[in-house]
Parts: structure tokens; sequence; C-alpha cells
């Protein structure tokens, strides 16, 4: 069981695209035995919430909203399977792992789906996926819906539980021999809203004999209901000349087994046209697909033609010419692709160039890893009881739609409140409840390989409001050091959002915002401690509605800080004999500031030092001590201080001796 179960994940891996629509979210019901029975599948990008999932019950037609009957999560303790018990705990720790990247989850999806649609009856209860209403009345309509938080992701209306239960065998099953094989086909139509999960194929070998099965279930997720496939099943290793009978069933998400089919008859011959390449395996890379094949053994084949298709769309032939016989790999790089998957199939051709039909197509998801741009023309306008969204629409021709986000704060956080919005517009319908009649939205692009744009910039929208809250009243300014504290009497208006600081020290030019984030209406005090110590500020304070309506300023203060740290004295550069005496330079490494004085310290035995300049003024940047005497040594060194009186520590020392 281990190595079926490990290449059912492999074969995930390497083939788990299906059609788009079967890739969404469905909700499957039946009776069974006075009870309703609910089975249903997973968004890609969050297969399992860990809030579980939700499901909620009304009566059909009623005004009364939907009601949660239960909470379902996963229950994997209850598989007897200790080999698939452990397999699919590996799966479940990877999909809640918040390292695991987006791109990943959505492959494990893929898997858990293939797990869904093999063993059905094992994986939809240990997953979750499961849910038997007991409460029921037979004679009454419902509607079912299942719903992840508060976003419902499937509903099914209408369903009457005493409704009698069928399913029919599959219609339509034609079987065309080849060389030692044969090829199965049967109408596939509307096999998802019927809830098929798959199709079993049986074989009789012999006249009288027993049907029996061929091979493990087809699974129903690998088929586009819309694509007009040229085969569903392929079988080999049989003997040309000898006749064969086939017949199929199909088997239900609730893992009912329906009828088999009317039983067809065919004898593969040796002169059966032309064989397909086989075991086509197509691995999508960042920019490109790269397919691969095994040549069919017919030795008529002289070359190969490669095909590509989307979802309901016939196949295109890529390659112009033939690939030659021995080639067993081909590299596309398709580009804009308007779909989420890409199909590769191929063809043989012989040394006349008659050309086979086309092989068994191998679906990928498009190598798309580039995110859309970024909507443009974000607009929000406020109504009465609404803010009305709009942008215009992405020129990109593999876009799927839009997401919105919205918060109370421009950079606070925000949460999506819709699913993947399809047109260019979206109405938020503001809760009454909630007080508030502002709000800052985002909103992103999202392209069908799941790759999203970055947000746009936070748009208020907001119920029209002129009203501006009242100027704050500044109530005093300390002077501290480095640090000039600044309080207001607070404002306890309700509309009242916060407070924006505002400063300058030249009350001829506008003032600068100090605050990046919004003060909030609580607060009294302000720290502002990037003043530059020793420079005059004019300080405002201006309070800020949630309208985004701006108070007038308060009257301006003025404030100044001091800075008690000790100054950092600059660096000797060089000491010069001259005629003169001994010149002394130095560098700041850096613009000095103007309020500090230098001054010039001299020993001779680099132990007691004395002072031998006057303060000098930072811009001055050499000094020449003309008491130096010839033939001494002296030792040379540099301090400053600052406005408030206070000394640097010394600076390096250098020497020289007085040789003239």
């Amino acid at each position: 069981m281990r190595l079926s179960f490990l290449a059912l994940i492999f074969f995930a891996s390497v083939s788990a695209t299906f059609s788009q629509t079967l890739l969404k979210p469905r909700l499957w019901i039946e009776s069974t035995d006075g009870n309703v029975l609910l089975r249903w599948t997973f968004p890609n990008d969050n297969p399992l919430p860990k809030e579980g999932f939700t499901v909620l019950r009304k009566k059909h037609g009623s005004l009364v909203q939907f009601q949660p009957i239960a909470t379902i999560k996963p229950s994997i303790e209850s598989m007897s399977n200790i080999s698939e018990r452990d397999t699919l705990s590996r799966l479940l720790s990877i999909l809640n792992n918040p390292g695991s990247s987006t791109s990943e989850k959505v492959s494990l999806a893929l898997t858990l789906r293939l797990l869904l649609f093999s063993k059905p009856n094992i994986f939809f209860p240990s997953l979750g996926l499961q849910y038997e209403d007991t409460s029921a009345k037979i004679a009454n309509n419902y509607d079912y819906s299942i719903a992840i938080g508060n976003e419902s992701i499937a509903t099914v209306e209408n369903f009457l539980p005493s409704a009698p239960q069928t399913f029919t065998s599959p219609e339509q099953l034609t079987a065309k021999p080849t060389n030692s094989g044969a090829r199965l086909s049967w109408k596939i139509e509307g096999s998802s809203s019927k809830g098929i999960a798959g199709w079993k194929v049986y074989r009789r070998d012999e006249v009288n004999g027993a049907f029996r099965a061929v091979n493990r279930p087809i699974l129903a997720l690998f088929f586009d209901e819309g694509y007009p496939a040229s085969y569903l099943f392929e079988d080999d290793n049989l003997i040309n000349g000898k006749q064969y009978e086939y017949c199929i069933t199909g088997y239900t998400v609730f893992g009912r087994e329906s009828e088999r089919s009317k039983p067809v008859q065919l004898v593969p011959n040796a002169t059966a046209p032309l064989m397909p390449p086989s075991v086509i395996t197509a691995l999508a890379a960042t920019d490109s697909v790269l397919v691969s094949w095994v040549a069919s053994a017919d030795k008529r084949v002289r070359g190969f033609h490669v095909y590509r298709g989307l979802p309901r769309v016939p196949p295109v032939r890529l390659t112009d010419k033939q690939i030659p016989e021995k080639v067993k790999q081909y590299t596309d790089r398709p580009r804009a692709i308007p779909s989420p998957t890409v199909a590769y199939s191929l063809t043989s051709i012989d040394s006349a160039g008659n050309e086979s039909e086309r092989s068994f197509e191998h679906s990928v998801p498009v190598p798309d890893n580039m995110p859309p741009d970024a909507p443009q023309f974000f607009v929000a306008q406020g109504e009465k009881g609404r803010i009305m969204l709009s942008w215009s629409h992405s020129r990109a021709i593999d876009i799927e739609g839009y997401e919105i986000g919205r918060s109370l704060k421009a950079k606070g956080e925000y949460s999506l409140i819709t699913g993947v919005v399809i047109d260019s517009s979206f109405a938020d319908s503001v809760p009454a409840s909630s007080g508030k009649t502002a709000f800052w939205y985002r909103l992103r692009s999202v392209d069908l390989h799941g790759n999203r744009s970055n947000w746009t910039e936070a748009t208020l929208g907001k119920i029209p409001d002129i009203i501006a809250p009242p100027a704050p009243a500044i109530s005093s300014i300390k002077n501290g050091d480095r640090l000039i504290t600044l309080e207001w009497q607070a404002n306890y208006d309700k509309d009242l959002m916060g407070y924006w600081i505002n400063r300058t020290d030249d009350t001829l030019f506008t003032p600068v915002t100090l605050n990046r984030e919004l003060l909030p209406p609580t607060s009294a005090f302000f720290h502002d401690s990037s003043a530059s110590p020793g420079i005059l500020y004019f300080y405002e304070v201006v309070s800020m509605d949630s309208a985004m309506n701006y108070s007038t300023p308060s009257a301006r203060i003025a404030g100044r800080s001091y800075d008690t740290r000790h100054p950092v004295a600059p660096h000797i550069d060089s000491l010069t004999i001259s005629s003169g005496g001994i010149t002394v330079t130095w560098s700041w490494g850096g613009k000095p500031q103007t309020q500090f004085e230098l001054a010039v310290e001299r020993s001779r035995d680099n132990k007691r030092f004395v002072q031998v300049s006057p303060l000098l003024d930072t811009s001055v940047s050499r000094f020449i001590d003309l008491s130096a005497r010839d033939n001494d040594q002296y030792y040379y060194r540099l301090r400053i201080r600052n406005q408030y009186g206070n000394w640097s520590e010394p600076s390096e020392v250098k020497m020289c001796t007085l040789d003239r």
C-alpha cells in the first residue's frame, strides 16, 4: 500500500493540473438512511483551514439567513490503515507549516484531491470534508452551504432528503482496436455535477469468461468535461486476432459504484493505425515546459509532431517539421496563455508522411511566476450605506480578477473582504452596527496561475463629512536633554481619529509633520527626539476625524532642547615644522557644529598637558605653536567644548621634535 500511495503523490506532482472548473470547491449531497450526507472539496490555496469548515443550512425559499449547524475539522486519528494515516499526517504538517509557500500548498492540495477521488470513503471523513445531517426533515427542501469563516465556498440549493438517488451506468462506451491493444472512450459530460469521482474498466478475455478489472480507478478530475479527448483509457499487451469485451462502471464521491455499462467487443490487429508515443510527461519550469516521451513499438514510426492544447480549445501543432524518431524531448515556452493549465500530446509520422492519432494528453500548470501589474485608477466613493469601489480592467489576457482588502487605518492591518472579483467595480455595504463611516481600501490583481500583484496605495472611502474637529489646545512644552516634550488637552469628540504634530524652525516656512503614524485620540503628549539641540523650534497640533477632516492648527509654542553628552574631538592630521614653529592641522570627518570651541594642548613628557591655544572656532582647522623651542620634543592633542561647557575626551596624541 505504501508504494502505491507514494506513487499517487508523485503522479500528482508531475501531472496535477485539471480543468479550471473542477479545481473550484464543490459540494455534493445525497440521502442516506433518512439522513443527509454532505461531502465537499476545498480551495486550492487554503485546503485545510485551521478554523475548519462551517456547515450552514436553511429551508429553501425562506427569508431567514443561513444558520451554522456544525464545524468540521480533520480526524486522521480515525483512519485504520497506519501507512495511509502516517503519510496523510506528513502532508498535513507541511500544509500547516507557516513557512510553506503558496505554490507548495497548491501542489499539496492537488495531491489531496487525488486521494479524495481515489478512496472517497476513507479520505473525505478523515480530512474533515464530510458531514451527516441527522436533523433534516424528509419532507422539507433545504439549501446547504460550506464556508470558511464568513466566506461561503460552495452551495447547493433546493435539496429534498426524500428524493430518490439515481446513479446510471456510463453511456456511449466505444472501443477501437490498435496493434496489440485497445482504446476506450465514453461520455463524461456532467460527471462533476453528478459527483462522479472516477471510473473502473473491466475486460473479459474469454467469450463466456468473467469480467475482471484491468486498471486502478481512472480519476474524473483529470478530464475536462468539455474537451473532445481522442480516448480516455488505453489497454495494451493484447493478442492480435483475439476477441475481447469491455465494460465500465462509474463511482461517486460517496463511494457508490454504478451498474456496468453495455459491453463492447473488439479484435486487435497488426494492421492497426500508426501508434502514437506513450508515457508522455511534461515538467513545468520557470518559463518553459519540457515534454518527454517513449516512442511506440511501432517500427513504422519515423518522427513525431508535438501538440499543445488549452481547456475547451482544440490543440494546435507546435512543430513545423517533424521531430526525428531518435529525439525523445521537446521544450516549449508558452507565453501569455489565458489558462491555468496547458496540455501536451504527440503523434507519430511514418515514412510516407501519414500521421497517427494524438496520444493521451498530459497537463501541467502554465509556467508563470510573474505577478500581474497592479490595477490602476482605484477610486472609492462614499454613498448612503455603502462605498462604491471602481478601477480600470487589466489588459493582461491571463487575468482572473481582483481582490480587495479593507482596514480602519491607512497603514493598519488589512483583511480580505472579497473572493476574486471578475468585474471592475464592487459595492462595499458599510455595516450599520460598526459605528464607522470611513474605511481604507487596497486592491490587487490575480491571474489564472495564482500570481498576485502588489497592493495599490491605500484609498479612503467615506460617507461625506465636512465638519472639522476642534483645534487642540497645547498646555505646556518641556525642554529636555536632546528631547522636547509637547503636552495638550485631549479632544473627546466621538469622531476623532487622532493628532498630527507639526514643527518648523522658521515661522515663514510651512511646518513639517513629525509623526508617521496618526497619534491615537487618547494621546495627550508627544516626545520629539529628532530636534537638534540649541535650535529654537515652533510646534503646533492638528486634530483629524474619521472623515479625514483636519482641524485648524493649535496656537504655536516654541521650545529648545539641550545636549549634555560629551562631544568628540577631531583627529590630528599632521604636525609640520616651519620657521615660525610647529603647525598643527586637524580634520572633523564631517561638518562640525558651530556651537563647539576647540583647544590645542601640548606636553613634553606625554603626561602633563597644557593649553597652548586660545579657544578656536570650529571653522578653523590649523594652529601654529610659536612658543615651541628648538631641539625639544613635543606631544600634541586636541579637545573641544560644547555650548553647555562639556569637554570632550582628548584626541589621539601625536609627537614631533623641533629640529631646525
